[in-house]
């Protein structure tokens, strides 16, 4: 589910039309991974000019209730469920999940953080909401060799969703 915060005109209606989207889809538990991170996936997006009225307190505060609102959901599923969040760069969003897998779907190396204050400061920082700026991209010949990646740490807050017994 995608949502943009101008689609709604302000934050706060933004935020309830998502919770409201939380609800009305919820979330799947499925033994394939791929098939849960499509259905379980929320994105919420802003301008960079949008963010600038926005403080990581109320991203937080919006991170946390999404949390609350998907762990009351699960509280009768089976298995272990994980929430987790992060911003993701390239499609200047910030993105929201659950998954029973043991494993998050990144090919990154992670900083897991319980802490979502670290995820919304990093997403208000982003520069990448209007787009990834054609300053930062490379023109590469057919044949010329390229460097070695940039080693990227993504950080992800994530936390349990449940604790089934």
């Amino acid at each position: 589910m995608f949502l943009g915060i101008a689609e709604k005109g302000c934050r706060v209606e933004a935020f309830e039309t998502m919770f409201e989207q939380i609800r009305e889809h919820g979330f799947i538990v499925d033994d394939d991974p791929s098939i849960e991170a499509r259905h379980n996936l929320y994105r919420l997006a802003m301008s960079s000019a949008e963010s600038q009225t926005m403080t990581v307190g109320q991203l937080t505060d919006f991170l946390e209730e999404a949390r609350q609102r998907l762990a009351r959901s699960a509280s009768d599923s089976p298995g272990r469920l994980r929430f987790y969040a992060w911003c993701d760069e390239q499609a200047g969003q910030l993105s929201l999940c659950v998954s029973s897998a043991p494993e998050l779907p990144f090919g990154a190396t992670l900083r897991l953080t319980s802490d979502p204050a670290i995820v919304a400061r990093r997403y208000l920082k982003s520069r990448t909401m209007d787009g990834i700026p054609w300053s930062d991209l490379v023109e590469v010949g057919e044949r010329e060799e390229l460097p070695p990646p940039v080693p990227y740490v993504l950080d992800v807050f994530a936390v349990p969703l449940n604790e089934p017994e």
